[in-house]
């Protein structure tokens, strides 16, 4: 956004895309450390993972559905679906936290606050999105 004071930038719609992406990346890096996931615990782990590929298949859905009168109520099911995602995403780090001593809270600060982000991206999205009439449509 340059050329945009800081205190009158928004978000994007394609900011939940971009943190899921995100997300997805630092986690598969994080799972797939063998000081952090030993070998035996990564089946467990490995769930995340799949559960994070559906955060950011479910954002790119809702970002694709154009928000008119016909799709609106789409758009926001995949919104709820994705912070559903989110929820259950959290519950998993949450056991993994709890299962395997090599897994902590502090190792998995930038995956949570990530998390947080897209929750609260999620949860913007969910509460504001209108319907955009055929004639505010850009081509």
């Amino acid at each position: 956004m340059s050329g945009v004071y800081k205190r009158n930038q928004r978000e994007t719609n394609f900011e939940p895309v971009d943190n899921a992406a995100k997300l997805q990346d630092e986690l598969t890096r994080y799972v797939m450390n063998e000081n952090r996931i030993p070998k035996r615990w990564r089946p467990i782990a490995l769930k995340t993972l799949d559960k994070a590929d559906e955060i950011a298949d479910l954002a790119i859905a809702a970002n694709e559905t154009w928000p008119d009168e016909n799709h609106i109520e789409k758009r926001k099911d995949y919104w709820r679906d994705c912070l559903r995602a989110c929820k259950q995403l959290d519950r998993k780090l949450t056991r993994l936290q709890n299962c395997i001593p090599s897994v902590t809270a502090t190792s998995m600060k930038d995956i949570l606050q990530m998390l947080d982000k897209q929750i609260s991206s999620v949860t913007y999205r969910k509460d504001h999105d209108r319907v955009i009439t055929s004639g505010n449509r850009k081509k």
